[in-house]
């Protein structure tokens, strides 16, 4: 795997693209860190305007291995409050799976302290 990392601190207006490159199977994405984590395809990739865009759970997931990371909190903050129940479900249950110890946004959620 390929990882290209660059240093967006301070930014300040949306100035770039970023790609994620990830497996999946002809049904399911596949969570590059651990594919048994998978969301269907329908799910994973949705649409607004004509334009695909990944889920915001599963940019939270990968977001949640830097939760220290400048704007990671206000992009959970914000996520969280537009994504469905089923979104969240799908969210802490990974990231239960994930972090088997616990996790910051776990303990967010008054469901998973």
């Amino acid at each position: 795997m390929f990882y290209l990392d660059f240093d967006h601190s301070g930014q300040i207006k949306l100035d770039f693209i970023e790609f994620l490159f990830n497996n999946r199977s002809n049904e399911a994405f596949l969570y590059a860190r651990n594919e048994n984590i998978t969301l269907p395809i329908s799910k994973a990739i949705l649409i607004q305007n004509g334009i695909p865009y990944l889920a915001p759970e599963l940019i939270l997931l990968y977001k949640s291995t830097d939760t220290e990371r400048e704007g990671y909190q206000l992009d959970y903050d914000s996520a969280m409050a537009q994504m469905s129940a089923e979104q969240k479900e799908w969210l802490y249950t990974t990231l239960s799976v994930m972090n088997p110890s616990g996790h910051k946004w776990l303990k967010e959620n008054e469901l998973y302290t």
